[in-house]
């Protein structure tokens, strides 16, 4: 019988470590599509007025979903 020399433990638990890190990062983005998408869809739903009672227009709707919306800095 063979004796696991304790670098290669060491090496698992690296791997292991590295797998679990990486599939919660991908988790954490499929979820923050999913939001980013919800958030989409509840706001195409809403009606002109209803957008400008939250001080937004359908643009703004355009350009969150193509990434290029900036909130105002000093708020």
């Amino acid at each position: 019988m063979s004796r696991i020399n304790e670098s290669s433990v060491l090496s698992a638990w690296r791997l292991l470590f590295t797998v679990r890190a990486g599939l919660i990062c991908l988790f954490h983005g499929v979820l923050e599509r999913w939001r980013h998408r919800q958030t989409l869809t509840t706001l195409s739903r809403l009606d002109r007025r209803q957008l400008e009672d939250i001080g937004m227009s359908r643009n703004d709707i355009l350009r969150i979903s193509a990434g290029s919306y900036r909130q105002d800095p000093t708020e």
